[in-house]
């Protein structure tokens, strides 16, 4: 029957926080000469990515090119990272739990799992992820698009993105870019039909952000998630030197599916070529998550019965302490009271779990026979069909000291980081005239790096956010902008020995030099920056 939701078409594609946004200019050219073209439409939406890229490169470039050389010869041909304190990877199809569950291993302190900002713009390290952290805080939204989930810079984040943006090691190009070249990009699943060298890539790459993210947190277990891990067990084993522990968590089918239907069509915004139609999209996904979840049962089989756990999506939310605790036992990993506490306090935060809300668009399809006899075989081989695990209350936090939340805390919190940034932004300044006197430079961008500090100043001094302490980080941002922006120019251009005229000059350098297009640009977004940082609310990302 013909499919309910015809293939949208854009009269003009619009721009958006695109996954592969701070990719590499490269990475996007060969991305690029590998497509088919990108139709006039969506020229707008590319053109911005491409404009992100350049910005990501900017803040990488120099740990890209310094680190080149370490992973050539730490990571080359046939990889191996051997991590001692171990791995502990989440697999499962798409939409079956994997976030929650990787969230709350995250809140564990003795765990290092990849962030946001570190596996979209994976070519940085310690300096451009820094950068990268601030950047990324006007442009990403609070909650994930087609679920409503937290989200933002610094929640743990699938190491799929990085292998997508570093070298397009990855199903996300054909499942959200070119979805014409589904069949071609689906090849990373289980990297079966891959060349040895397009293989060496991934274990390369793999093995080069493990040791990224681990350098300071050498004692920490390495956590990751990423649903297409799901396809790759014994390839996963080999690379972490048999260091590696699964957990496998399994969903009621329909569910997965429809909610992988859904995600396709909320996530259009990403796409440069026109989308496939609902009922396409369902029989990709049903014939993947069928070849996903085959593998995986194979491939479990033949790892070591001490490193793999299986759970249900229904029980980890009825008892989450519960089935971590067993998690932990049959893994032999330690699970201290600090941490049992931490994530306790996550879940309070969090509320009474719930599968989250669909932000449904439009029809999801139709099942097919074969849809339903994979969903009737898998409810049988996880036992989804039996009953979950009886519910039990989380530990009562009314013995806690609970944080008192305080305006007048932290607009002093930020008004104590814009002086501290207004100081050092002067001497650099005064630094750079004495050394430089001709060159004039008031190192205006710096503003952005001071609204994203005084809003995290902020929120931490009142150990929470607010509308009106948003408002107020802007407010004391727009006024140490003015303060620094008055002394570098009276610094620089000495246009007197004071009195009026002097005060006159400077604030007409200040209005000029802040209202220039490129420093504007860049005041905006500190404004939007400290507003955003200081005014979230909601859970902590965990750890």
């Amino acid at each position: 029957m013909p499919d309910p939701v015809p293939t949208r078409k854009p009269l003009i594609a619009m721009p958006t926080a695109h996954l592969m946004a701070l990719a590499p200019l490269d990475v996007w050219a060969r991305l690029l000469l590998g497509a088919r073209g990108v139709h006039a439409r969506y020229w707008l939406r590319l053109a911005f990515a491409l404009v992100c890229s350049g910005a990501g490169m900017a803040c990488c470039v120099i740990e890209r090119v310094l680190l080149c050389p370490v992973r050539l010869v730490k990571f080359g041909k046939d990889a191996v990272f051997d991590h001692p304190p171990g791995v502990v990877i989440v697999v499962g199809y798409y939409r079956s739990g994997t976030t929650h569950l990787h969230n709350l291993l995250s809140c564990d302190p003795r765990v290092v799992t990849p962030r946001w900002y570190q596996v979209l713009a994976p070519q940085g390290f310690w300096l451009g992820w820094s950068l990268v952290r601030i950047m990324l805080v006007p442009f990403l939204g609070s909650t994930r698009p087609q679920d409503g989930v937290a989200f933002g810079p610094e929640w743990p984040a699938e190491d799929d993105f990085a292998l997508c943006n570093w070298g397009l090691c990855s199903t996300l190009p054909g499942r959200f870019v070119f979805p014409s070249a589904w069949e071609r990009w689906s090849r990373w699943n289980t990297l079966d039909g891959l060349s040895e060298r397009q293989k060496n890539r991934w274990r390369s790459l793999t093995a080069m952000l493990c040791w990224k993210l681990t350098r300071a947190k050498r004692g920490r277990v390495l956590v990751l998630k990423t649903p297409s891990h799901t396809g790759r067990i014994l390839e996963l084993d080999r690379l972490f030197a048999g260091r590696a522990r699964f957990v496998h968590i399994a969903r009621d089918p329909e569910k997965v599916i429809d909610s992988n239907v859904n995600m396709h069509l909320r996530l259009r915004g990403h796409l440069l070529e026109d989308g496939p139609c609902a009922q396409t999209i369902r029989d990709r996904i049903v014939d993947e998550y069928e070849a996903l979840e085959t593998v995986c049962a194979e491939q479990l089989a033949a790892i070591d019965p001490a490193r793999v756990v299986r759970i249900r999506h229904m029980d980890l939310v009825h008892n989450p302490m519960g089935e971590l605790t067993k998690m932990h036992a049959t893994l032999g990993l330690d699970w201290s009271d600090d941490a049992r506490g931490r994530t306790a306090r996550y879940l309070h935060e969090i509320g009474t779990y719930r599968t989250p809300s669909e932000k449904r668009s439009g029809e999801l399809g139709q099942q097919s026979e074969r849809e339903r006899g994979l969903c009737a075989h898998l409810r049988a081989l996880h036992r989804l069909d039996e009953a979950p695990v009886d519910p039990i209350a989380l530990p009562d936090r009314a013995s806690e000291q609970e944080p008192r939340r305080s305006f007048g805390r932290g607009v002093l919190g930020a008004l104590v980081v814009a002086a501290v940034f207004v100081l050092l932004w002067v001497g650099l300044v005064a630094a750079h005239n004495s050394v430089f006197p001709d060159n004039h430079s008031r190192f205006n961008q710096l503003v952005w790096v001071m609204g994203a500090l005084i809003g995290l100043g902020a929120h931490r001094f009142a150990r929470g956010g607010s509308v009106a302490l948003g408002l107020a980080a802007a407010l004391v941002t727009l006024l140490a902008w003015v303060g620094a922006t008055y002394w570098a120019i009276d610094i620089v251009w000495d246009h007197g020995n004071g009195g009026w005229d002097t005060v006159y000059h400077n604030f007409r350098g200040v209005w000029v030099g802040t209202t220039s297009p490129t420093v504007f640009v860049f005041g905006v977004l500190a404004h939007l920056t400290a507003y955003r940082q200081a005014s979230r609310r909601g859970p902590n990302p965990p750890g």
